[in-house]
């Protein structure tokens, strides 16, 4: 595994101009171990690379099976509905 430090990225996603929006709680696991630290950032993006969606971290979260770990909360953007 590596380690990036960088600046961080100007992704903006735009929500008034969507037809529809889906709210997911996500978190990161590889190989059975969750993973995140508070500068980590979380997003969406269509096949054509556009951001769909930008999350916001829920630190430490108090209750249930992931307590004291970091969830993120993210609203995917979708224009029109699949068929």
């Amino acid at each position: 595994m590596a380690t990036l430090f960088a600046d961080p990225p100007d992704w903006v996603d735009n929500p008034g101009g969507y037809e529809f929006t889906a709210t997911m709680t996500a978190l990161i696991e590889v190989n059975n171990l969750q993973f995140g630290d508070a500068e980590d950032i979380l997003a969406a993006f269509d096949e054509n690379g556009n951001v769909r969606g930008v999350a916001i971290q829920l630190v430490d979260v108090p209750f249930g099976p992931h307590e004291g770990t970091i969830l993120y909360e993210i609203q995917i953007l979708q224009i029109h509905s699949c068929h």
